[in-house]
């Protein structure tokens, strides 16, 4: 027969985690949040004014959680035996450089007092490109966290609630997940050309913030010297 004051204690460590668990639920968020991850597929085609067509198509990965979202651009192998060729360059350590840039790692943190800081992760250079708020717009970032956390203008980011929807228009057409709360897929069409977007979730993904953190942290404007 179990003892008195085992028998107490056990009940009040069976008390303890019936609260735990209750508690759990009604918050509404499980215990431990896992990070959304996803791959991003956007094309694009556009006639210019001098009658010649540009089209561009590009993959990224996406880390997601409720504080942290971070873009990875999945290079081809082709592609990244060039750059792994180009490397051996002279690298005058020029950030801006367009090829370039679109290839760093694009991630965004919300941090507990509000503020949003953006860093550019630079594994040429094993580096941290650390940007200001004003630095933000040229680097394609309005300072929208939830807008961009949710993939979705900013305009449309208030009709859109905890079920799936889906929005038709003369222009666009629109397709949005309730339960991920993000935007699954988007096209857009305009005189001369055309945009879309699709997001396809994976499985298992990492904040890239974590292999990278021995890498040296520089302010976007010490790479225009």
């Amino acid at each position: 027969m179990l003892s008195y004051r085992f028998r107490r204690r056990r009940l009040c460590l069976t008390l303890l985690l019936t609260i735990t668990t209750v508690d759990a639920a009604s918050s509404g968020k499980p215990a431990t949040s896992a990070p959304f991850c996803a791959e991003v597929e956007i094309s694009q085609r556009q006639l210019r004014a001098d009658g010649v067509e540009t089209s561009e198509r590009y993959r990224e990965r996406l880390y997601r959680t409720d504080t942290v979202i971070a873009f990875e651009r999945i290079v081809p192998m082709t592609a990244s035996q060039t750059s792994g060729a180009a490397a051996h360059e002279p690298d005058h350590g020029h950030a801006h450089d367009h090829a370039h840039v679109e290839q760093l790692i694009r991630r965004y943190e919300k941090r507990p007092d509000g503020q949003i800081s953006y860093s550019l992760f630079d594994d040429r250079g094993r580096r941290e490109i650390q940007l200001q708020e004003s630095e933000f717009q040229a680097f394609g970032f309005d300072g929208n966290f939830a807008a961009l956390h949710a993939l979705v203008d900013p305009a449309l980011l208030p009709t859109l609630g905890k079920n799936d929807q889906t929005l038709r228009q003369p222009d666009r057409e629109l397709h949005w997940s309730g339960r991920d709360q993000i935007l699954r897929s988007l096209q857009k069409r305009w005189l001369g050309g055309d945009y879309s977007m699709t997001v396809t979730p994976t499985q298992g993904c990492t904040d890239p913030q974590q292999s990278r953190r021995n890498y040296a942290a520089i302010d976007y404007a010490d790479t225009l010297d």
